[in-house]
C-alpha cells in the first residue's frame, strides 16, 4: 500500500474511520475492530464481534459498531467495553448493508424483500430497537447509504439510479431525486446538514440541496468509479475514492477536495480500488484502505 506512512493490521481492513483523540478505528474481515493512534500507528485496542458478524460499521460519535449477524439480527457493540448494547432481530430475508447516524440512535438495514429478489426494503430501528419503518427502496442492489448527522433523514441509491430520501420519524418519503440518471455507490451528509454529496458510476460528485433536494454543484476530475466518500467535521473537505473503470482494479486515485472552491487539496495514488476514505476531525489527516491488511495515510493538506 502506498502512502505517507501506512499502519499495519493483522487482518484485511474493510473501512475506517477516525474518533476523537487522534485515533483510527477499522473494521476488519476477521469480524474485529481495531483501534490505532493515527500519528504513531500504534495498535491501541481490538474489539471482537461474535462469530458470523459481518457488514461491520464503526460508528464514530458513538464508539460504537454495528453488524448483522449471522441469525439476521442487527447488533451494536460498544467499543470501550466491548459489550452488546442494543440488539434487534432483522427480517427473514437477512439485510445486507447498514447505515447509521453518528450517534448511534439511528440504525438503517437494507435487502431484499426475499432471497434472489431484485427489490430492496429499507428498515430503520431506533435506538430502543423499535423499528419505525420498512419501505420498498428500489429496484437492484442499494449500496449508497447515509443517515444525516442530526439523525432526521435517512438517503439510500439503489442500481435503478433514483436516490430517496425519508424522514426518519415517521418514514415519509421527502424526495424521489431522478436528475442524477446514473447509479449513486457513495454518499455523505455534510455535517451543517445542508448538503448530500452522492457519486458513483460517472466518476462525478453531486452536491444536493437538503431543502430543494436539486443538484446545486458538480466536482468533476476524479478518474475512477467512485465508491466511497467521506466529509470532513468542519465540513471544509470532502474525500473520494475509487477503482478504475478500464481495469476494474488498480491503481486508483484519492481525491480530497476543498467543499467552498471545489478545487483539489490534494490527489494520490493507490494501488488498488479504495473501498473506504476517512478524514481526521481537523481534516489534515487522510486515511484510505484498499482491502488488504494495511491503512494508508497522507498529509490531506499537501
Amino acid at each position: 500500500m502506498n502512502g505517507d506512512r501506512v499502519i499495519q493490521s493483522d487482518a484485511v481492513v474493510l473501512s475506517v474511520r477516525f474518533l476523537s483523540g487522534g485515533r483510527l478505528a477499522g473494521a476488519c474481515a476477521d469480524g474485529k475492530v481495531r483501534m490505532w493512534d493515527a500519528r504513531s500507528g500504534t495498535l491501541t485496542k481490538v474489539v471482537a464481534q461474535d462469530a458470523g458478524d459481518v457488514a461491520p460499521l464503526v460508528l464514530d460519535d458513538a464508539e460504537a459498531c454495528a453488524a448483522i449477524g449471522p441469525d439476521g439480527a442487527v447488533k451494536i457493540r460498544d467499543l470501550r467495553s466491548g459489550a452488546i448494547v442494543q440488539r434487534q432481530s432483522g427480517p427473514k430475508t437477512k439485510v445486507k448493508r447498514l447505515a447509521a447516524s453518528r450517534d448511534g440512535k439511528m440504525i438503517a438495514g437494507f435487502g431484499p424483500v426475499a432471497e434472489n429478489a431484485n427489490e430492496w426494503t429499507a428498515r430503520l430501528w431506533d435506538r430502543t430497537g423499535r423499528q419505525r419503518f420498512a419501505l420498498p427502496c428500489g429496484f437492484g442492489e442499494v449500496w449508497a447509504t447515509a443517515i444525516s448527522w442530526d439523525g432526521a433523514t435517512l438517503a439510500a441509491g439503489s442500481w435503478d439510479t433514483d436516490i430517496r430520501i425519508w424522514n426518519t420519524g415517521k418514514g415519509a418519503l421527502v424526495a424521489r431525486i431522478e436528475e442524477v440518471t446514473v447509479s449513486m455507490f457513495a454518499m455523505d451528509f455534510s455535517p451543517d446538514g445542508k448538503v448530500l454529496a452522492a457519486a458513483g458510476a460517472d466518476r462525478t460528485v453531486y452536491f444536493l440541496d437538503t431543502k430543494s433536494w436539486k443538484v446545486t454543484r458538480k466536482l468533476t476530475g476524479q478518474n475512477d468509479v467512485i465508491v466511497s466518500i467521506a466529509f470532513s467535521k468542519d465540513g471544509r473537505r470532502l474525500a473520494t475514492g475509487g477503482f478504475s473503470a478500464l481495469s476494474g482494479r488498480h491503481p486508483a486515485q484519492v481525491v480530497v477536495w476543498d467543499v467552498a472552491s471545489g478545487d483539489r487539496v490534494r490527489s494520490v495514488t493507490a494501488p488498488d480500488a479504495v473501498w473506504s476514505v476517512a478524514l481526521s476531525e481537523d481534516g489534515a489527516l487522510l486515511a484510505n484502505v484498499t482491502g488488504d491488511k494495511t491503512v494508508a495515510l497522507w498529509d490531506a493538506k499537501a
